[in-house]
């Protein structure tokens, strides 16, 4: 059972390191263009339920 976990755990790595390896990609999921401004806008906002 340990070995087999084991052998699940590298190849999930594996499967990590060539994602995040791909060009242009983050660990946040954004490109390069994100970190420098010229990604999406994005705002912040508390959600309240009307009734």
């Amino acid at each position: 059972m340990k070995s087999l976990t084991n052998e699940i755990q590298q190849a999930l790595m594996q499967i990590g390191t060539a994602v995040y390896s791909q060009a242009g990609a983050s660990p946040n999921g954004g490109t390069s263009t994100d970190r420098q401004g010229g990604g999406e806008d994005v705002i912040d906002a508390d959600f309240v339920e009307q009734k």
